[in-house]
């Protein structure tokens, strides 16, 4: 039986522009543009479908 996983990752950037997102939207008192915000979160998320190795039941 083949069994597989997703590894998801997520880019060495992303945890600072949400930080900066959130400072900017609490010190200038407005929404961030979610389309740009979702546009760097699809640009940070990386997907990878890895193949496991089937245990050999006896």
């Amino acid at each position: 039986m083949l069994q597989y996983r997703v590894e998801v990752r997520q880019a060495w950037w992303f945890k600072h522009y949400a930080v900066a997102v959130a400072i900017g939207s609490v010190l200038s008192g407005r929404q961030p543009d979610m389309g740009k915000v979702e546009r760097a979160i699809a640009a940070s998320l990386s997907f990878r479908l890895v193949r496991e190795r089937a245990a050999v039941a006896a």
